[in-house]
């Protein structure tokens, strides 16, 4: 009697540690999946490199490292065959402090499941982290592929078409929406119904860091691996070193902690007011100079021409005026009538300067022809 009163006491004392064992084993979140990369090269315990790999995971999990802000960390360290480069990126609902700790348990978990590799890539629910000895930043890269499941439970067999249908409709627009989310944050969530009134609930993300173009192929790439390992799955989760796509029968992110992105600022336009107005202005300053020197160099040749018009008809005028006295003169002595054969204008140039009447009556009278007078 004594001894299983003495085993009960045991486990009565016990029973506390083993309970904050067990809750500290829940509270760890789990390690959906890992790739240690051995073809790529192995470092040593104490080498340079190792201790370059330790600076740089720290950094990336320091409080002070926000990253871009949104979820995304890029980073190197070390110098040429010590140097490391390495990728964090946390989804795109998550929030800032769980991200960092989950980036934290991210570096201690991969560095201990592969611990001499040069290259090494980690998954959780809400981050990924791969650190290489060669440049990651931009390379769009969809090997090895990683199928993670949540949701194991399989489909009815007369229910996988329709649902497989809207699933692919959905995170097809998901992928053409996270792609053109800009450098800060290539992220799409959303959902839709299955013909059996099922909600399907999906998901898109690429490193920010891929142009629009590679984030889509990335998407495609993935989404194409998810007949072969997600059949009739209710819940899947397909996963690249730079991309990932997953769908699910329950809402597994949340839309109210997704940080929005920044405004961009409006691209420069042709067809604005402002725009106008300059283009306006500049053709009136360029325009208004040619027109003005145009019309008082037009000005200048009429007063030109009017002046010497003016001084001929003058001249004209005081040689015809001339030759009416000496008419006068000679047809008062016709004796002495000396006066010379003249070819002389039209008699309407004679009245457009204004000789008398008589006087033109003079010229119109001795003989001379009136077509040529």
């Amino acid at each position: 009697m004594e001894p299983l009163m003495a085993s009960s006491r045991f486990v009565f004392f016990l029973s506390p540690i083993l309970l904050l064992i067990s809750s500290q084993s829940l509270a760890q979140p789990e390690f959906r999946s890992h790739g240690c990369f051995y073809e790529k090269g192995n470092y040593t315990t104490g080498s340079t490199y190792r201790t370059n790999l330790n600076t740089l995971l720290s950094s990336l999990s320091s409080p002070s490292n926000n990253g871009n802000g949104y979820g995304f960390y890029n980073s190197s360290f070390g110098e040429n065959t010590d140097q490391l480069h390495a990728i964090a990126l946390c989804r795109g609902d998550v929030r800032a402090d769980t991200c960092r700790g989950c980036l934290s348990n991210c570096t201690q978990k991969l560095t201990q499941v592969c611990p001499n590799q040069k290259e090494a890539i980690g998954f959780y629910n809400e981050c990924m982290l791969r650190y290489a000895n060669r440049s990651i930043y931009r390379a769009m890269e969809t090997t090895p592929v990683f199928p993670l499941w949540w949701n194991i439970q399989n489909l009815s067999s007369s229910d996988v078409d329709g649902f497989f249908h809207e699933m692919r409709k959905l995170l097809k627009d998901l992928n053409g929406q996270a792609a053109a989310n800009g450098s800060l944050r290539k992220f799409a969530i959303g959902n839709t119904t299955a013909p059996n009134f099922q909600p399907i609930y999906g998901l898109a993300q690429c490193t920010p860091d891929l142009a629009e173009q590679a984030c889509s192929e990335c998407l495609d790439a993935a989404m194409g691996n998810i007949p072969a390992y997600c059949e009739r799955k209710q819940g899947c989760r397909v996963q690249n070193p730079s991309c990932t796509v997953r769908y699910e029968v329950n809402r597994f992110y949340d839309p109210t902690t997704v940080v929005p992105l920044p405004s961009s600022p409006p691209p420069p336009s042709t067809s604005t007011g402002g725009s106008k107005s300059r283009r306006s202005r500049t053709v009136i300053i360029i325009v208004v100079p040619i027109v003005v020197s145009v019309v008082l160099i037009v000005i200048f040749f009429c007063i030109c021409l009017r002046v010497r018009r003016t001084k001929k008809n003058l001249k004209l005028r005081s040689y015809f005026q001339a030759a009416t006295i000496q008419m006068k003169l000679d047809l008062q002595n016709p004796c002495n009538l000396t006066w010379p054969p003249l070819e002389f204008p039209q008699v309407t140039f004679l009245k457009q300067i204004n000789l008398d009447k008589a006087d033109l009556d003079l010229f119109t009278g001795v003989g001379f022809s009136m077509e040529k007078i």
